[in-house]
């Protein structure tokens, strides 16, 4: 029992976002109950012990099949064959090969782990499958975009851009906001079947070689996600070109409709519980912006968003910011309050596409990162720099990775807390990146171990049948 408590202590300790305190402390508890019935196994009456403990395992069990299943969903065979099908040659057309690394995100996903289906570099994951740097990353520049699910989603351009991501795919029908962004940003390159490509002109590398500046920089918590990522591409293209701020309240106008706002919390709240509240907005701005939103709710349907007569926008997080595209000129926005909504909040944030395009060009022309061999688990490429400079990558950091610079061992470095980079030095650097999962060398050790100590003890048990 001890062992076990100890092993899931340094599992906690790994912080996998997935794996909470609170699921192990459950786990641990259905572990010493099963014990305490194999401890009175011979004092008791073994038959009706058998049973209590096959309840207590059928009771884990469920519970933990029932959570699975509330957070994956399900699909039917053909669905997913289908879904297969139409999505396979296009994925296949545009992503990056041995000898380059984007990211591209897909729409059409079936689920969101389709990047592993496919086998494409993407922000789309589970988040079983990242720690707390991770998340912290995802939440604090407005990507994270479900409790169980991560990626891009209601995002901005610049953070695409920072992020790696070169191609977007959307079915033909869909009225999304990157269709909104498409003339600026997103450049439509080709239709295949039912399935739109876009491509991103504002596409950065895997990495470039930015000022050591960017090492002081620090995201803050519980601020609109924007103004992270307007504070990173301030610090890395070393510029004070603000590429977000604040719309002045004076270019929109709100109705409440059963709400009202609490001046003290700063948001807006249902008057009467057993109705809808109604905020209704019309907005007029000179220049592109974002709609920025947070709430508190308990279900992801108790707030729905109607863009005019095109989008009917369901919100896709509670207590994270979502940010919607708007392009520059006159808007309406109707956002409906269920009564499990607790608060909802909003602002408009200007979106400066001169001084985004300043930063974009500064930071295009920094020395880049030449990708020469790009496997799952290892990335080697040159880069030339003329000053000591840091290695700016969109990897998120994690402690798995092992780096190499010029074939000496390097210790990454962490960049707005949460990407990985490396220092460099004055002339030509070649980068070798491999990665090892979390726990690999322990699982190692542990399986050789006992392996090692089953076989002993079949040795000495033969050896003592023996003589």
């Amino acid at each position: 029992m001890i062992i076990l408590i100890c092993f899931f202590v340094i599992i906690d300790k790994f912080e996998y976002d997935y794996i909470s305190t609170k699921k192990i402390i459950i786990t641990i508890m259905f572990i010493m109950l099963d014990t305490i019935m194999l401890l009175l196994y011979k004092k008791l009456n073994r038959k009706i012990l058998i049973y209590i403990i096959g309840f207590f395992v059928f009771i884990e069990i469920t519970l933990n099949g029932i959570l699975v299943v509330r957070q994956l969903g399900n699909i039917t065979r053909e669905s997913f064959i289908n879904s297969y099908q139409e999505n396979k040659p296009v994925v296949e057309k545009y992503k990056s090969d041995n000898t380059n690394f984007y990211r591209m995100e897909m729409d059409t996903y079936r689920t969101v782990n389709d990047s592993m289906l496919y086998n494409y570099a993407s922000m789309h994951h589970y988040s079983s499958t990242s720690g707390k740097e991770n998340k912290k990353f995802l939440t604090n520049f407005g990507i994270r975009n479900n409790l169980v699910q991560e990626n891009q989603t209601n995002t901005s351009i610049p953070m695409s851009t920072l992020l790696g991501i070169k191609y977007y795919m959307m079915f033909d029908n869909l009225n999304n906001e990157t269709k909104n962004q498409e003339n600026y940003a997103y450049n439509l390159i080709d239709k295949i079947g039912n399935i739109r490509v876009y491509e991103n002109k504002y596409y950065l590398p895997l990495g470039i070689a930015v000022n050591k500046n960017v090492l002081d920089y620090q995201q803050e918590n519980n601020i609109n996600t924007l103004y992270n990522q307007n504070s990173l591409l301030k610090v890395m293209s070393n510029t004070d070109l603000d590429v977000f701020s604040t719309l002045n309240s004076d270019k929109y106008s709100i109705d409440l409709d059963n709400i009202e706002y609490d001046q003290y919390n700063n948001h807006y709240i249902i008057k009467d519980k057993s109705k809808y509240g109604t905020i209704s907005i019309k907005v007029n701005s000179l220049t592109d912006m974002y709609f920025s939103y947070i709430g508190n709710f308990y279900s992801m349907d108790n707030v729905d968003i109607k863009l005019g007569n095109l989008i009917d926008y369901t919100i896709s997080e509670t207590n994270q910011y979502n940010h919607l595209y708007l392009p520059k000129g006159q808007h309406s926005i109707q956002i409906k309050l269920k009564n499990n909504c607790k608060w909802f909040k909003f602002s408009f944030i200007s979106f400066n596409k001169d001084a985004y395009e300043k930063i974009f060009n500064i930071l295009n022309s920094c020395p880049k990162l030449d990708i020469e061999k790009n496997n799952i688990d290892y990335i080697k490429g040159r880069i030339n720099i003329k000053d000591n400079n840091i290695l700016y990558t969109s990897i998120i950091f994690d402690k798995g990775w092992q780096v190499k610079v010029n074939g000496k061992n390097k210790e990454p470095i962490l960049i707005a807390d949460s990407l990985l980079g490396i220092e460099l030095e004055k002339g030509e650097n070649i980068v070798e990146l491999k990665y090892y999962p979390r726990g690999f060398f322990i699982g190692i050790t542990t399986s050789t171990g006992t392996l090692f100590i089953i076989i002993v003890y079949l040795f000495i048990k033969r050896y003592k049948n023996k003589y």
